[in-house]
Parts: structure tokens; sequence; C-alpha cells
């Protein structure tokens, strides 16, 4: 099946996007801190801090919306959706004097050449206002991601499931504002850590579980400022500077 063709038939789906991810956000927000905090459009300056820059332009067939994950593009080149691209289109042979020097053939084909944008591929659904995408499903706002669900405001995610403000992140799940980090869940301004659940502002922890405002800790659990302490302490502490 043509990849345009297979984005044609998701883009009638598209619209459902924002209401599954949202309902994840707020689901997300439920596990983390034990609330909901209101939809996630609301939070967009906060949350959308972490992804790279984006270009957005308008597509030279249509005028609508293109998006790209970098912002080098020349600014008078042309652009169009991925969706948009015609991978059957045919034209006529160059004749042999625009095939004369290479400048004459980029003159002759310079109607043909676009930058693509809007890039979606494989087996993805219900995706809005992203690019760079790959197997992916219910993605808003995103970019550079492979193989997720239920993401948003997000750039450089793999393997991973509700997922929000997130850069630079894989395998990991129910997390908002991570950053560089790998096998982490239900955690929550969280940078460059590996297999921890349960952290909260938090940077550089390993096989770490319910800390909070700790650095660079290797397997450990119930901590607050790296002071470990007894659970039941924690779950007081935590309840009042998280729910």
């Amino acid at each position: 099946m043509p990849p345009n063709l297979f984005y044609s038939m998701s883009a009638n789906a598209a619209s459902l996007a924002y209401g599954e991810v949202n309902k994840k956000w707020l689901a997300t927000c439920r596990i983390v801190f034990g609330g909901e905090a209101g939809e996630i459009d609301s939070f967009v300056p906060w949350i959308s801090g972490r992804y790279s820059p984006r270009l957005e332009r308008k597509s030279a067939l249509d005028g609508s919306k293109v998006l790209f994950a970098d912002i080098t593009y020349p600014e008078d080149a042309a652009c169009i959706g991925f969706e948009q691209v015609d991978f059957f289109k045919k034209y006529p042979p160059l004749s042999a004097n625009e095939l004369k020097d290479a400048d004459s053939i980029i003159a002759a084909i310079s109607d043909r050449i676009a930058y693509a944008g809007n890039v979606v591929l494989g087996q993805s659904s219900h995706i809005k206002h992203s690019t760079n995408i790959s197997d992916c499903h219910f993605a808003y706002h995103t970019e550079r991601c492979k193989g997720c669900k239920y993401i948003a405001y997000s750039t450089q995610l793999v393997d991973s499931e509700c997922i929000y403000g997130s850069s630079g992140s894989g395998a990991s799940n129910f997390c908002i504002r991570p950053s560089s980090c790998m096998y982490c869940s239900r955690s929550f301004e969280i940078s460059k850590c590996d297999h921890c659940s349960g952290c909260y502002y938090s940077h550089g922890l390993s096989g770490c579980s319910d800390c909070m405002f700790c650095f660079g800790l290797r397997s450990k659990r119930h901590c607050i400022g790296n002071v470990q302490i007894s659970p039941e302490k924690y779950s007081q502490i935590k309840e009042k500077l998280v729910f």
C-alpha cells in the first residue's frame, strides 16, 4: 500500500488524537500526582519546553500546514506534506538540451522538487500536529518518535507509552517531563535516570524507586534529598508535597 494512501486513511481518524491523548494525560496525572491537573493543552507553555524547535511551513500545493522536525530548511524552498506526495506521478524525460550540464538539469526539474514534512511512516494511526513518526499511535505535537502510543509534546521517544513533555527517552511509561531516561515509570521531572519508578525532581538515578529531590543514587528507595527514611515517613512527606 502506498505510504501516502495509508496516511490519508489514517488522517480520517486523526481528530481523535487529542481526545485520547488527553484522556491518558488525565490518567497519568492521577497515577503520578494522585489527582487530575486539567486538560493537557492548558499546560502548553510549560509542558512543551523540552521538545526541540520545529519548523512550520505552508504546503506549496494547497497552503495547508507542514511540520518539520528541523529548522534549517531554506526559507525559499518549496514544501509539501508527506501525505501529498504522489509516488506514482510520471514526468516526461528530459531533453538533450536540459541534460547538457548540472545547472540545466536543476532548472528543468526544479518544479518537481520539494521538501516533505508531516512524515508519518509504518503502522501509525491517530497522529496530529506531528512529524518524523514511525509505528506510533495517538501522538499529539510530537516528533522523532518510534513505537510509542499516547504521547504529546515530546521528541525522540522510543517504545514508550503515556509520556508527556519528554526529550530523548525510551522504554518508559506514565511519566511527565522525563529527559534522557530509560525504563522509567510513574515519575515527574526526572533526567538521566534508568530503571526508576515513582521518582520526582531527580537526576542521575539508577535502579531507584520512591525518591524525591535526589541526585546520583544507585539502587535506593524512600529517599528525599539523598537521605533514606522509613517508608511510613516517606509516604507522609510525599502526601504533603505531591498530593
